[in-house]
């Protein structure tokens, strides 16, 4: 396995993060075959630079085979497009 070889999921993001409460931090659960605890998860998001700058993204692999995504509105309560792509990707700790 080449060092940034892993999983990689692409899906959009969910209807609750078209609209965000102010300073409430937003979850969902994505299935990402092969993850586990403790391996190295990016994720990004499709939108527009206005939607992005307002908004902080964490990730992270809370159970076997799910990554946890949160996101965080730093300030206002916009929200991102319907449907915008959401893209995760996860290599195993032992990659790198």
């Amino acid at each position: 396995m080449s060092r940034m070889s892993g999983y990689y999921l692409e899906t959009t993001t969910p209807t609750a993060w078209n609209a965000f409460t102010a300073n409430t931090t937003e979850t969902a659960d994505f299935t990402v075959p092969g993850a586990a605890i403790g391996d190295f998860v990016w994720v990004s998001v499709e939108a527009t630079s206005a939607e992005l700058a307002e908004v902080t993204l964490k990730a992270e692999v809370t159970a076997a085979d799910t990554v946890t995504v949160a996101a965080h509105p730093d300030a206002g309560t916009g929200g991102f497009a319907a449907s915008a792509v959401l893209r995760i990707k996860v290599v195993p700790k032992d990659a790198i």
